[in-house]
């Protein structure tokens, strides 16, 4: 009896043991995916018929290829290798030649549990700054990337509202007549791809072969394109511009855009793209990119401490020109351009702080508390960021900043007074 115990005893302890690893095999590792019910197809979940969102990232131009390949890629494709897409998906649209554009997804690989890349449009002899391209890019996205929601993320196109037909922002209607700036007389102008002698990079106009877009060429294609877009971010110098803002009224339900330049290395995609793509993908928090924008810059990274931004509430803006036209009929006074925030580094200078010039041209209380509410509706408050000083690739240095609202305007500037006059912002305040 007492050996077909021992004998029980030992078969005992051999199942415990048995079982004792299994569990801790267990707990070592996770469960692996289920196996791919496709074989040679998208890795172990299929692409989704509809996806709860897409979002293309539009990389116009050659000027910031560079930027692109090497900051900006990498970090979508680390953002996306923390899981984060599930039913949504990512489109990435880069020009890396002159004559070839690529149409790109970047997604999650279950097998390798990384991010993948799949070229799915190869365009030939197209520019990424026209308007008919960009329509077709839009209409590609639609057809390969259904989705209930989209959001399209601008890169490298800037400049506020100037029209394509002044492609440096120290060129005049009057060919150079008048004075250059408010202190100085007779100083070299830079280009927008010319920045002062031994600047930093900053992020400038969309361009193609030299050739530039403009915000008119945008707002056309965004009424062209065949789907409305949840939001629009301006990875772009200059675009929280009421004058272009205005114009785009119509393209997005949200933008988020800076008033003043952004760094050549552009927003870090790492931590702001998993604020795009909460809730397991299915949900957006523009709040929280905005955030995530002005922390890497705050407490991030070494380069320079330069990030201001802004959203805009598109369906707002109507409204907003209604209470800045009762401002504008209720005006006692010019207001000095010394006395107003600027945001570049030119010395004629072009954007101002739009808040504080429209509070100064009146004394009707009435009218500017009108005017402050529905500010607060148009650009909310909780996306208004912004760091003591901003850096301008014009001057080639950290720019102060002592009032701030997030939203420039030009009508103080005497640059482009008769193109000015031509916009729609313009019309709209001053009929």
């Amino acid at each position: 009896m007492m050996k077909l115990f021992n004998k029980f005893s030992v078969v005992l302890c051999t199942l415990l043991m048995a079982l004792c690893l299994m569990t801790a095999c267990n707990k070592e590792s996770d469960p692996l995916p289920e196996p791919d019910p496709n074989p040679g197809k998208w890795p172990y979940r299929p692409r989704p018929e509809v996806a709860d969102q897409t979002l293309l990232f539009h990389l116009s131009g050659r000027t910031l290829l560079s930027y692109f390949r090497d900051v900006n890629v990498p970090e979508i494709q680390e953002a996306i290798s923390q899981h984060i897409l599930y039913d949504s998906r990512v489109l990435l649209y880069i020009q890396p030649t002159t004559e070839q554009s690529l149409l790109i997804e970047y997604s999650f690989d279950y097998e390798t549990q990384a991010s993948r890349a799949d070229t799915l449009r190869t365009y030939e002899g197209k520019r990424s700054i026209d308007k008919d391209h960009i329509v077709e890019v839009f209409s590609d996205v639609k057809e390969i990337a259904p989705a209930k929601r989209y959001g399209v993320v601008l890169g490298s196109h800037g400049g506020g509202w100037v029209p394509d037909e002044y492609p440096s922002l120290t060129t005049n209607e009057d060919s150079g007549g008048g004075i250059w700036s408010l202190d100085t007389q007779h100083l070299e102008p830079h280009d927008w791809l010319i920045k002062s002698p031994g600047a930093e990079p900053t992020r400038w106009y969309g361009e193609h072969d030299g050739q530039t877009t403009d915000i008119a060429t945008w707002a056309t294609a965004f009424a062209e394109a065949p789907m409305q877009f949840e939001y629009i971010i301006f990875d772009a110098c200059f675009m929280s511009n009421i004058e272009a803002l205005y114009e785009l009224r119509h393209a997005a339900r949200y933008i988020v855009a800076s008033p003043c330049e952004i760094m050549g290395r552009g927003i870090s995609y790492t931590t702001a793209l998993p604020t795009l793509f909460e809730n397991e993908g299915r949900d957006y928090n523009l709040e929280g990119f905005c955030h995530a924008f002005h922390d890497f810059y705050t407490n991030t990274t070494t380069e320079r401490k330069s990030a201001c931004v802004a959203m805009t509430c598109c369906e707002e803006l109507e409204a907003m020109a209604e209470a800045t036209r009762a401002v504008m009929n209720s005006a006692t006074r010019q207001v000095s351009l010394y006395e107003l925030q600027t945001y570049e580094g030119l010395m004629r200078p072009l954007f101002f702080d739009f808040r504080q010039y429209i509070k100064k041209l009146s004394d009707d209380e009435a009218a500017k508390a009108a005017f402050e509410e529905q500010f607060d509706r148009t650009f909310p408050e909780a996306c208004r960021l912004h760091t003591p000083s901003f850096y301008s690739g014009y001057n080639g240095m950290m720019n102060m900043i002592t009032s701030y609202s997030g939203v420039t305007t030009s009508q103080p500037s005497k640059k482009y007074p008769k193109a000015w006059s031509e916009c729609a912002w313009a019309k709209a305040i001053l009929e």
